[in-house]
């Protein structure tokens, strides 16, 4: 090679600076739908102690182990309080993945399709005066510190041990 030649030689060209790392984007976080609401119409519940075949019912469409952590609330609608309708609401509160995977069920579920009333079950931010029945634990309802067990509660709870002792 001569010296024209390595003179015509391309030179290589010099290292770009390395250009800083960017900054990891932090995942989106996850969007809120809020808590999923059960309305039940009382008089196909069957009048009397409604809160109790409520909590049946729910309890029957959804095992325990689903609905692990979460918390339950129940009573009667806003509707219902005004004279407007006949409803019972139960309330469940929970990471919105789990709540995805009980509305799943609740919506598959004939028998509990049976006793909705027409507002059905609803996602998100309502406002109707529940209160709390507890928070599901180890596979049963366990009573908010303080208070007893409400007939709701207890339909959740003898529903799942019935469950449980058939296994």
């Amino acid at each position: 090679m001569g010296l024209f030649d390595f003179l015509k030689k391309k030179k290589s060209e010099p290292a770009k600076p390395a250009q800083p790392a960017r900054p990891a984007q932090p995942a989106p976080a996850p969007r809120i739908r809020g808590p999923l609401y059960v309305y039940m119409d009382i008089d196909k519940l069957g009048g009397g102690a409604y809160g109790l075949s409520a909590g049946q019912a729910v309890a029957k469409a959804v095992p325990a182990s689903m609905m692990n952590g979460m918390s339950i609330l129940s009573g009667d609608s806003n509707a219902t309080l005004r004279g407007s309708a006949n409803e019972y609401v139960i309330g469940l509160r929970g990471s919105d993945t789990a709540l995805d995977a009980v509305e799943d069920k609740l919506r598959a579920d004939s028998t509990l399709k049976a006793v909705l009333s027409r507002t059905g079950i609803r996602r998100g931010a309502v406002s109707e005066p529940l209160v709390a029945d507890g928070t599901v634990q180890g596979g049963t309802l366990v009573n908010p510190p303080g208070h007893s067990t409400s007939f709701c509660g207890l339909g959740f709870r003898d529903t799942w041990k019935k469950q449980e002792e058939q296994k």
